[in-house]
């Protein structure tokens, strides 16, 4: 690398809002969080995935439009199958939280360049929306533990309703919640 490269990156570098700096905290910390979750919870923490992956979550932020996010993903899932693989414990709600919070900031990321500054009202939009899918995903895990907990035979039927209930009130609230002008869109 030349001066002239070197240069050039520094002053890329000064442009990057500080939204986008929280942003990329956010994305670092919910991803480590997810996976130090899965692993204490599996009792199996290795140090260097550790690393790995938070070094996978800082070039996710770098590069949010590049693949690196789905291989942090598929390595925070392996490490919860590999451990654990209970979806019964309260632990699986933290780890898919940090995996859709990565997930969002990451594809909110994507679409922004790194100078940009997102509207509050779309931060907002964005935070209630996810507020809604984590209600939803903890809905839907009490219905599994439930029927767990009732030694209840595998009833798909009884499963994809629950799951279309919990879909179609996800999508009323967010008709409900959506402004006039957005409600009419395709």
């Amino acid at each position: 690398m030349n001066a002239g490269q070197l240069q050039q990156w520094l002053d890329q570098l000064a442009m990057v809002s500080a939204q986008r700096w929280a942003f990329v905290a956010l994305a670092v910390v919910s991803a480590t969080g997810a996976f130090t979750t899965a692993a204490v919870v599996g009792g199996d923490q290795v140090g260097f995935v550790l690393v790995f992956v938070v070094g996978l979550a800082v070039a996710a932020a770098i590069r949010p439009d590049s693949h690196t996010a789905l291989v942090l993903e598929t390595v925070v899932v392996w490490q919860w199958l590999a451990g654990t693989d209970d979806v019964t414990n309260p632990a699986v709600l933290v780890v898919a939280s940090g995996m859709f919070g990565f997930h969002t900031v990451i594809a909110l990321m994507a679409v922004t360049p790194s100078s940009a500054v997102v509207d509050r009202v779309v931060v907002w939009r964005w935070l209630r929306r996810c507020g809604w899918v984590l209600i939803a995903t903890g809905a839907m895990w009490l219905v599994v533990v439930v029927m767990v907990d009732r030694r209840a035979p595998g009833n798909a039927l009884l499963s994809s309703l629950a799951l279309l209930t919990l879909a179609a009130f996800a999508l009323a609230i967010r008709a409900l919640s959506a402004p006039a002008g957005e409600r009419s869109r395709p």
